[in-house]
Order: C-alpha cells, then structure tokens, then sequence
C-alpha cells in the first residue's frame, strides 16, 4: 500500500491462507482459545515495531547508493542502540535492570549475535535480492520457528495445529511469490 503496489488475488490467497495458519497455530486449534486472548500495552508496542520494521524493509532499497550495506546497518545499529538506551537507563534507575551474572551476559551476547547483527543483515540482504513485498510474505515463518523451537527446547507437545499452521504458512508462502514478478529491490 505504501507503494501504491496492488496485491494480486494470487497473493491475496496466499495471505489468507499463511494469516489461517498463522491464526491456528496462534490459537492452537481452538476458536475458543480466541476469547482467552487479552491484550496490553506490549502488543500495542509490538504492532508499532512491526510497522517500523515494514517501513524499514521498504525503505531498505531505497537508500543512497553510495552507501553499502555494512556501512547502512552500522548506522541502523548505532540509531537503535542511541534511541534504546534511555529505557536502559530507566530501567536501571528503576531497578529492573537484568542481573549481572554469567546467565545474563550470554543471554545478552546471544541476542546481540544472531537476532540483533546477523538476523537483521541476511534480512536487509534478503530484501536487496528479492524485495521487500517478496520477503515480507516470509514473515509468516515466525511461529514455525517459534513452534519448532517449542518442541526441540522445551519439550512442548507436537499437536495437530503445528502441523496443519505450518502446512498452510508453507502453503501460503508458495502461492504468494510463485508465478508471478517480484519487486526486487538493489543487491547489498
């Protein structure tokens, strides 16, 4: 939309159909699960992250060319580090800081690494090569990994509503950016 792009119904299936898998597996089969739902302040500041980062894939292709991809991130990462840390402080003030041992200091280095530096680049990279509109459908693997993580960590049990979310994200995926052009953005 903020293109001006328009969806093709064969996208428009695979969105509802990636959104139904993501809906069962969010619920875990159940409708009723539905009334269980609640909602707070943090969903509300996650839909923010998750328009920001939207915009942030969309924006991506568009920046100077002069500037490379290392150099882009690294600015990325400095602004979101520098907007970041008066909740730091805050937090620290208020005594909710996390505690200073081993536990948290690989927790941290962990989050630093793989969802933070790596996660972000291949993503912004992924965006150069097939688009933010391409990409963006690839978003719906979340609660795959989410779930896979789940079971192979921490011993959730496998239901049927992993499967059939996961078949119909899969699905979805497919349909979306198969058989039709993508709008490629510039390579890294």
């Amino acid at each position: 939309m903020v293109l001006g792009q328009t969806v093709a119904p064969r996208q428009g299936l695979g969105l509802v159909a990636g959104g139904t898998g993501f809906a069962i597996m969010l619920l875990r089969g159940e409708i009723a699960n539905l009334e269980a739902l609640s909602l707070n302040i943090g969903d509300a500041l996650i839909w923010i992250g998750v328009f920001c980062h939207a915009l942030f894939s969309i924006l991506l292709p568009r920046r100077p060319a002069a500037l490379g991809l290392a150099a882009f991130m690294t600015i990325v990462f400095f602004v979101g580090s520098a907007t970041t840390f008066p909740f730091h402080l805050w937090e620290i003030v208020n005594g909710d800081a996390m505690p200073a041992n081993w536990t948290s200091v690989w927790a941290a280095g962990y989050v630093a690494i793989f969802p933070s530096l790596l996660a972000q680049y291949f993503w912004a990279w992924a965006v150069g090569r097939i688009g933010a509109r391409t990409a963006g459908y690839f978003i719906y693997l979340t609660p795959v990994f989410g779930a896979a993580a789940a079971i192979a960590l921490l011993g959730e049990e496998p239901g049927w509503f992993h499967l059939a979310g996961a078949a119909l994200i899969f699905f979805g995926i497919w349909l979306a950016t198969s058989g039709g052009s993508r709008s490629a953005g510039r390579v890294g």
